[in-house]
């Protein structure tokens, strides 16, 4: 608490101090963080008519401006995200992750192999458009594992500039020579749009402040993607079909599992996705559709050295083999005045496979045996939403149900079913004060390594619990934003009650299984303020972002709810941000300088036993953090070139950060290239 009253404390110095400096004729933002902060419209399978009340988006240009070949790192700037390291750690949403996440690319919906998570390695941000976070009862018409949020990552169409058109843009990053080439050519006609990207990015090992070199940290990344969409003005409707290959190779340094004398290697052989949509606009009607299929193989290889002789003692080889699938299809209905109706199904197959080889050097007999593990699951859903808009309210009410069955082999299997709904309520107070508030009951499936089967982890084997049940949770959150002429400001306070929470429980060294919690409370905060004046053209124009998040979590089962709990290990910490940014264009060159301070607030609140069922059981020290960025674009030359230069950890400061071993990244700066043709 006392980490919040800090963080309000300075949200609300900061408004005042800088607005009384502001002249009273600033002209309204053309800002790109005033649209992320105003509400937005998600595309993709969902209607583009149905407005997402707690919904915040980056644009392709705030996506360009992270300047990273890492995905990760550019859904990090979005609240209550928190990203734990360079090595490729999985998504965390509000001290969530895992299959507490829903996350969906162009419609298909991503998983990844681990049980922490999917970690959006394979994702080039060069593909991306737009990715938006949501929250509040609209994510219940996503399924199970929106608790935590839905992150959706999409390409938007754009027929507005006919004829060829070009992309080249090449980057190179001193840390760990990282090499970028990225190309994209396309094609929009009056129906047809045609693009064809590719990305090469391969890097050497990653280096520590002062130089110090992580052993083991390279990877290697291979892009190729192609989008097609044709357009029918007679019959009102739009055909697109989405293609993505991606393969790679990613070095895990020493002690990326809390292990200090384990290296990982993970050799992503392939990756192929598709998505064919189809969206028919009517007169007070919307019919969306969407089939996708992905599948993927990748192989793991971990090497054990001795602690004491630091000789390699055992190698093992863990080979994954993936294939997921989907249908949706939902019409939207607009017939009644101030009133939007949206109901659909979905369709969901999950199939994931894993075989384990193991070599033991240390008795220098190399004999090899496999374990096999192989997980399914089915499920099937039913949803309904219905807004309703006036002058001051927004309500939009959620309902769905969904019957999921996971398989432990052709003949075994669990069948679950599910109800669950929700409420949200928009009230304007004022033009320029927005309240709002939600509830909503969200739900999550044990996945098949929880519940079946055996999974081949990163810290061991985890063997599935045929009892575990679903878990549930009540989700409150309350929302009050304020835009203004110069400020724009929201403060965001959650709560999620979980039911029957699915969390590890060890059996011995290195092996684990799962149990439910009777009860667990998380509960937070999300804040951001962001002041701006001047004009682009003129005098030049500065924003201003602060942005803060905070996570906390007890087990209850002992008391309830609203009693002292013990510590819900695994809970990332806190972190302040800020932003300045000043940009100003001159006769068709446009530039911008930059600076971002960021604060992570410490690790300490572990359990009092030992922990070793997280890879978050470390305690941490506070650090703060610098970046700097600064750009050039001639506007009119070759269509638009870009020259962006940036630098992370500016001080090369050595710090640790949440979760494992590894220390954070030294200092790196990047500097990139983009021609547009």
């Amino acid at each position: 608490m006392r980490f919040i009253t800090i963080i309000l404390l300075i949200f609300f110095s900061a408004a005042e101090t800088f607005c009384i400096s502001l002249s009273a004729d600033h002209n309204e933002p053309d800002s790109i963080i005033r649209r992320n902060l105003s509400e937005v419209t998600v595309s993709g399978s969902r209607s583009e008519s149905l407005i997402m009340i707690n919904a915040v988006t980056m644009r392709a240009s705030e996506i360009e401006e992270v300047n990273t070949e890492n995905f990760i790192n550019v859904v990090e700037q979005l609240p209550g995200i928190m990203k734990i390291h360079e090595a490729t750690f999985p998504l965390i949403i509000r001290g969530m992750y895992g299959s507490r996440i829903h996350v969906e690319k162009n419609g298909i919906i991503k998983t990844g192999i681990s049980q922490t998570g999917y970690s959006l390695e394979d994702i080039n941000p060069s593909d991306v458009s737009e990715v938006s976070l949501i929250h509040g009862s609209r994510n219940i018409i996503f399924g199970s594992g929106s608790i935590g949020g839905v992150l959706l990552i999409n390409e938007k169409v754009d027929f507005s500039k006919k004829g060829f058109n070009a992309r080249l843009k090449t980057s190179f990053a001193t840390n760990n020579n990282e090499n970028s080439y990225n190309l994209r050519l396309g094609y929009t006609g009056a129906k047809d749009l045609i693009n064809i990207t590719g990305r090469y990015t391969k890097a050497s090992d990653l280096h520590y402040s002062h130089k110090e070199k992580a052993e083991n940290s390279s990877y290697e990344y291979k892009n190729l993607s192609s989008k097609y969409v044709r357009l029918f003005p007679a019959l009102n409707m739009t055909l697109s079909w989405d293609n993505a290959y991606y393969s790679g190779k990613r070095d895990k340094p020493l002690g990326f599992q809390n292990n200090p004398y384990d290296f990982r290697s993970f050799n992503d052989r392939y990756n192929f996705e598709s998505s064919l949509k189809l969206k028919v606009n009517g007169t007070t009607s919307i019919f969306n559709g969407n089939v996708w299929y992905n599948t993927l193989n990748t192989d793991q290889s971990q090497d054990q050295y001795n602690a004491g002789t630091k000789k390699l003692a055992f190698r093992e080889i863990r080979q994954s083999y993936k294939n997921s699938a989907g249908a949706r299809a939902d019409m939207t209905f607009n017939f009644i005045k101030n009133w939007t109706l949206q109901s659909g199904c979905d369709i969901f197959y999950d199939d994931l496979r894993q075989d384990k080889e193991y070599e033991d050097i240390i008795r220098d007999t190399r004999s090899f045996y496999k374990d096999f593990s192989g997980q399914r699951q089915n499920i099937y859903g039913l949803f309904l939403f219905s807004e309703y808009e006036s002058q001051k309210h927004k309500i939009g009410i959620s309902l769905r149900g969904d019957i999921g069955r996971i398989h432990k082999d052709s003949i075994t299997s669990d069948l679950y079913k599910n109800i669950t709904g929700g409420i949200d309520w928009d009230y304007t107070i004022r033009k320029y004060l927005i309240s709002r508030f939600s509830v909503s009951r969200h739900f999550r499936f044990p996945i098949p390594m929880e519940a079946v089967g055996v999974f081949y982890g990163g810290r061991g084997t985890f063997v599935g619990n045929p009892d575990i049940n679903p878990e549930t949770s009540y989700n409150i959150e309350y929302k009050l934003s304020y835009s203004g002429r110069c400020l724009l400001m929201t403060a965001n306070f959650w709560t999620s009650l979980f039911f029957d929470r699915i969390n590890e429980q060890e059996i011995f060294t290195n092996k684990y299984t799962y149990i439910n919690i009777d009860k667990a409370r998380l509960y937070g905060f999300e804040g951001s303020l962001n002041l701006f004046c001047g004009k682009v053209r003129t005098t030049g124009k500065a924003d201003l972002l602060i942005t803060a998040h905070y996570a906390y979590g007890d087990d209850v089962s002992e008391k309830g709810f609203f009693s002292k709990g013990t510590y819900l290990e695994g809970i990332p910490p806190g972190r302040i941000s800020s932003r300045l940014k000043y940009t100003i264009r001159v006769k068709g060159i446009e530039t911008y300088a930059s600076g971002r301070f960021s604060y992570i607030a410490s690790y300490d609140r572990l359990p009092e036993e030992a922990v070793t069922n997280t890879w978050g059981q470390n305690a941490r020290n506070a650090y703060p953090f610098w970046d700097a960025g600064a750009g050039i674009k001639f506007c009119t030359l070759f269509n638009g070139i870009n020259l962006d230069f940036t630098v992370n950890n500016m001080l090369d400061r050595s710090y640790q950060p949440y979760g494992g071993y590894l220390k954070g990244m030294g200092r790196n700066f990047k500097t990139t290239l983009s021609f547009n043709f």
